[in-house]
């Protein structure tokens, strides 16, 4: 039987692949990738380019990548986008309500710093506090409804289109009971 070069692979490692049987030119299944990741397999005299096998979860690292961040980075983006625009309405309703002074406001200065608890950035909260008198009017509304349970519930919202907030009021309660 021919020697096996094994090159990059420990003495543990080598002392498991000796028992190993050799069929024709491929290895027995019970070399596993595992096992065999990062190293070179060669009989002596076979030119490396033909015949060598080289088992590495590198190569294969490349198409997976993107599909990941994009799955982890997208729902975390939306949700952070979710959370500053309905910080940002209640910085133009804070605003409305009181002025755009947060020493005399104390509803805004709280609402500031649940905007800087939140890492929205200055530029984005200086922009909601100017544009509070561009913007449509945003109104409070309170809803009262049967919980699971037959619990009572009230519900304070702050929106700006009453008919499409009633709306999703009603799917949310008819789906979660």
């Amino acid at each position: 039987m021919a020697a096996l070069a094994v090159r990059g692979l420990g003495l543990r490692c080598r002392q498991q692949l000796l028992p190993c049987m050799l069929l024709g030119n491929r290895l027995s299944a019970s070399l596993t990738p595992s096992l065999l990741a990062g190293t070179r397999l060669s009989w002596p005299g076979w030119t490396q380019h033909r015949r060598s096998l080289h088992c590495s979860p590198l190569a294969l690292a490349g198409h997976i990548k993107w599909s990941k961040v994009k799955h982890i980075k997208g729902p975390k983006d939306s949700a952070r986008s979710r959370v500053f625009m309905k910080l940002a309405m209640m910085l133009r309703h804070a605003v409305r309500e009181g002025g755009a002074n947060p020493d005399f406001n104390t509803q805004l200065g709280n609402i500031i710093e649940q905007c800087q608890g939140a890492n929205m950035p200055k530029a984005s909260i200086k922009a909601a506090m100017k544009g509070a008198d561009k913007s449509k009017a945003s109104s409070y509304a309170l809803y009262e409804a049967r919980g699971p349970g037959g619990s009572s519930l009230l519900i304070e919202i702050l929106t700006d289109n009453n008919t499409r907030s009633h709306q999703e009021i009603k799917h949310i309660l008819n789906k979660n009971g």
